[in-house]
């Protein structure tokens, strides 16, 4: 096991309701952010697949003959869903073996940058990529994922991201997945690759297409408030439009940032410090995710919630539903108070 020195475990969130009301419970629990510690990890002789972050033992415990004992970087358990056949007929692999798994669809730009793209950030702080005989990652189809490995100067040939098992005969490398701090990781990584100009920092709204993503995140009737943004100085950009470095570059040049909630907001964190942000929020989603990567990078956030929407007393009477498409009826938004 390599520890990471120098981290910080805690992180405090400038939050702020901009209609007043009630701060909904994903959030509030999150002043102050405590993050857990950073590891990289060895092994031996385990199972692993590209679409998952876990560790399969298939020799840990000879007794449960029917099941892979699996390691998820908080504990390992002997309960899973593959038997411990099906782990054995895994792909052979030998040599040095680097994965870096995922916890979602790895087509979302949101999980791949902060699980991904972080996490091999943090590795090369530790190894040069030539000692590693594979890189096993999460399917890559997109653009942005090769935009992200050629800048890490990854070589194609080693990476491996069939969706099947791989047996790592000899050494295996992984790490826990920090979707807290991964902000820093990022804005460190940019900070030094990318040319930018501070003292023009910008308002910007982020705009999308609503068939850009997984799912719909539209702001419709939208048309007369834009006007109001752009009166207030603010630059409309549609960041899936944009390369990964110059989606980074607009970030890093950002003083304000304004748009629904959703992947969009990926690389908030770059921006520097005590910097504004604001997430249009539909009440059929709440999520901490970005409110989280703006306390690690000291930003101030706020949030407004359509229609200013809040459920009488507790946290689960939200209509929380993940896999919704989001779309925000504008004129049930204060824009004045945002601006």
């Amino acid at each position: 096991i390599i520890e990471e020195k120098n981290y910080k475990l805690n992180s405090y969130l400038s939050i702020k309701s901009l209609d007043k009301r009630l701060i909904p419970e994903c959030l509030t629990w999150a002043n102050p952010i405590i993050s857990r510690p950073r590891f990289i990890y060895k092994f031996h002789n385990v199972v692993i697949s590209p679409i998952d972050s876990h560790v399969y033992f298939v020799d840990l415990n000879r007794s449960t003959i029917d099941l892979g004992s699996k390691f998820d970087c908080d504990h390992i358990s002997i309960f899973d869903f593959y038997s411990k056949n099906d782990l054995l007929k895994a792909k052979q692999l030998h040599g040095n073996v680097l994965h870096v798994g995922i916890s979602s669809s790895s087509t979302n730009f949101w999980h791949w940058m902060h699980e991904v793209f972080a996490r091999l950030i943090r590795v090369k702080k530790e190894f040069d990529f030539d000692y590693f005989d594979y890189i096993v990652l999460p399917k890559m189809s997109k653009k942005f994922h090769y935009e992200a490995v050629n800048l890490l100067d990854l070589k194609q040939e080693k990476i491996l991201s069939e969706e099947n098992f791989y047996w790592c005969c000899d050494n295996l490398y992984t790490l826990n997945i920090d979707n807290i701090q991964s902000s820093l990781d990022l804005k460190h990584f940019f900070h030094k690759v990318i040319d930018y100009k501070k003292e023009s920092l910008k308002h910007i709204f982020l705009d999308r297409d609503a068939n850009s993503g997984e799912h719909n995140r539209v702001l419709n009737n939208f048309k007369n408030q834009r006007d109001l943004y752009k009166q207030a100085g603010f630059e409309f950009i549609f960041p899936e439009k944009l390369s990964l470095v110059d989606q980074a570059r607009v970030f890093l040049g950002a003083k304000s940032l304004v748009g629904t909630s959703g992947a969009a907001f990926t690389l908030a964190g770059l921006m520097t410090p005590n910097s504004n942000v604001v997430e249009i929020l539909s009440r059929s989603w709440i999520d901490p995710a970005i409110s989280n990567n703006c306390a690690a990078a000291q930003l101030n956030y706020g949030f407004y919630v359509e229609n200013s929407y809040r459920p009488n007393k507790y946290d689960d009477e939200w209509s929380r539903n993940r896999s919704s498409d989001i779309s925000i009826d504008a004129n049930l938004v204060n824009h004045e108070s945002i601006i």
